[in-house]
């Protein structure tokens, strides 16, 4: 976020001064929906920075670790799965309100061309 502002909203829920997710504390994220690239930034910013290996190797991402838990990378692997499922969901809606509220969209009555005749009798008109 460029600009941080206070809300002066006065509700219960409020979360006093709004900023990015890196400079708010954990209990005013507590309860919102963070996407997982923002998550991952937060934990690598929350987790205390490992030692290198004494032999100067190391796996390729500086200090951390990579984690070998199961149920974590099922757990990711869902969540990546479902966040995709909402972008998909959230173009899917995107493309139908589009295509239900374009001008012509939608059929407005008899068009000139019924009302004149023109089309032979073939059509019948409802008013």
């Amino acid at each position: 976020m460029a600009q941080p502002f206070d809300c002066l909203c006065g509700k219960p829920t409020c979360r006093g001064r709004i900023a990015g997710a890196r400079d708010m504390a954990p209990a005013q994220l507590d309860g919102l929906w963070l996407n997982r690239h923002i998550r991952e930034l937060l934990e690598e910013k929350n987790t205390p920075p490992k030692k290198a290996a004494a032999n100067g190797t190391t796996n390729g991402n500086g200090n951390h670790a990579a984690t070998n838990d199961q149920t974590v990378i099922a757990l990711r692997n869902a969540l990546s799965h479902a966040e995709k499922v909402v972008d998909a969901a959230r173009l899917a809606l995107v493309s139908y309100y589009e295509a239900t509220s374009a001008d012509g969209g939608r059929r407005r009555g008899p068009t000139s061309r019924e009302l004149s005749g023109e089309m032979g009798g073939d059509t019948s008109v409802h008013v």
